[in-house]
Order: C-alpha cells, then sequence, then structure tokens
C-alpha cells in the first residue's frame, strides 16, 4: 500500500504506521505528499509524528476541505487560539 511504502522510504516505525492509518484519507494524502524532512534530521520520526499531528489538527479545525490553516485566524470554528 501507500502508506507502507511511504513508511519505508523514511524508516518509520510500526507506530507511525498506525498512527498514519488512524487519520482519514484526506489527512493521511496531505501528510504523505508534504512529508520532506531534511536529509540532517536526525529524529525523523518524532519529526513526522509531530507533522502528522499539525496536519491533523489542521484538517480537524477547519471541517471539510480545507489544509492551510493561515486563514483560519478569524476565530470562526477556531478552538484556543493563541491570543
Amino acid at each position: 500500500s501507500d502508506i507502507m511504502e511511504f513508511i519505508e522510504k523514511f524508516g518509520l516505525d510500526e507506530e507511525c504506521m498506525m498512527q498514519l492509518k488512524q487519520q482519514s484519507p484526506s489527512v493521511a494524502r496531505d501528510v504523505m505528499s508534504s512529508f520532506q524532512p531534511k536529509p540532517e534530521t536526525e529524529n525523523v520520526r518524532s519529526l513526522f509524528l509531530s507533522f502528522l499531528r499539525s496536519v491533523s489538527n489542521a484538517h480537524s479545525g477547519k471541517g471539510k476541505g480545507g489544509f492551510k490553516g493561515k486563514d483560519g485566524k478569524d476565530g470562526k470554528g477556531f478552538k484556543g487560539s493563541a491570543r
């Protein structure tokens, strides 16, 4: 599957795979297409897990179809903003 190839490509572990499989298809797609750690990244696993969380939060915070969180700053459906 795409997920297996992705996990192997970055040398990620079982937990990373489980976390990715638990996401909605659109979140998983965004994560797999956008995740590009720099060659010098030492802990790809922890980078991946935090990246996954941020993409997942961006999706759930914006409802359907949205991806980039930048335009969500007006407070509509935006829980716990940093002000």
